[in-house]
C-alpha cells in the first residue's frame, strides 16, 4: 500500500468520512529523514494496524497544520473518523509506532 498525500480540508473530509483509523504525518518537504520514516509508515499500514497513512506538507497546507495545532515537524496524528486519538512528535521506530497505535 502507498502513502497518500493531501493538501486541503476537502481532501481530509473524504478520509474522515470513511471512519477508518488514519495516521496523518505532518512534515516539511526538505526533511532529510522522510524516506526512512516512510518505510516505517508503509510497514505499519501493511501490518493492518492503521487503515491509511496520509502525509501532509505543512508548507503546502498551512490550513491543515493550523487545524491540528502542529507546532513542530514531523508530527503524527492518529484519527478515527473525525476524532483525534493522539499526537506523537518526531521520527518513530516501527516498534515504538506500533506500540503507540495499539495503545488506542
Amino acid at each position: 500500500m502507498a502513502i497518500s498525500q493531501i493538501q486541503s480540508l476537502a481532501d481530509l473530509g473524504d478520509i474522515v468520512f470513511r471512519n477508518q483509523l488514519v495516521l496523518l504525518r505532518f512534515y516539511v518537504a526538505c526533511g532529510q529523514q522522510r524516506d526512512q520514516q516512510n518505510s516505517v509508515l508503509v510497514a505499519l499500514q501493511n501490518s493492518g494496524l492503521v487503515d491509511q497513512v496520509v502525509e501532509i506538507d505543512v508548507e503546502a497546507s498551512i490550513e491543515l497544520a493550523f487545524k491540528f495545532f502542529i507546532k513542530s515537524v514531523p508530527t503524527l496524528v492518529l484519527l478515527q473518523g473525525n476524532e483525534v486519538l493522539g499526537y506523537a512528535d518526531g521520527e518513530q521506530s516501527e516498534t515504538a509506532l506500533a506500540s503507540w497505535v495499539r495503545s488506542f
